[in-house]
């Protein structure tokens, strides 16, 4: 299958079981993880093989999702920790199904938190990313975003680039558009 379409099946399938009505806070947190988890798997389906040196795994510097929160309830509320957490939670579950697919060395990015925070946000800075996965030791730089458009609208982006030049290997994008299951907060 080409990769729009297979990604495009992977996300439809989350948002046909999006289209629930969820009415714990629990099941539409769960609800969330599970889509999560279905969109990771569908990235992980079309990120680079490994060459055949080494251990034959390819070194990933899966960074953090960031929220870029455009809704009128980010300007008027500020941050949200539960919205924080719920991203270090996407982004730990992320690494762990890279972790799980066999495939794919995550490298530890702690020994380079203070230039990820002086970057700020990896989504202008000019693909600085790579220079930092590249000071990991790592081949591949892994940035994600979910934009929160509103309480009903996120989109997600994944950015897979080479560190080596910088190249652009694959990006994924997907939108939930949802009154309940499958919003961030």
């Amino acid at each position: 299958l080409p990769i729009a379409k297979a990604f495009y099946l992977c996300v439809n399938q989350g948002v046909v079981l999006g289209g629930q009505t969820l009415r714990s806070k629990e099941d539409r947190h769960a609800h969330l993880r599970w889509w999560a988890a279905i969109f990771a798997s569908c990235v992980l389906a079309f990120l680079p093989t490994a060459s055949e040196a080494g251990d034959g795994k390819i070194s990933v510097a899966a960074f953090d999702f960031e929220l870029f929160d455009t809704s009128l309830e980010g300007e008027l509320r500020g941050e949200n920790e539960a919205e924080q957490r719920r991203l270090a939670a996407i982004s730990d579950q992320f690494r762990q199904l890279l972790v799980e697919s066999a495939r794919y060395h995550v490298v530890d990015i702690s020994p380079a938190s203070r230039e990820i925070a002086a970057v700020g946000m990896f989504r202008g800075c000019n693909r600085c990313d790579v220079k930092i996965a590249r000071g990991l030791g790592a081949e591949v730089s892994m940035t994600g975003v979910v934009q929160k458009v509103s309480n009903l609208i996120l989109n997600i982006n994944i950015y897979v680039r080479e560190a080596r030049s910088g190249e652009m290997l694959q990006f994924m994008s997907a939108d939930i558009r949802d009154r309940k299951s499958t919003r961030l907060n």
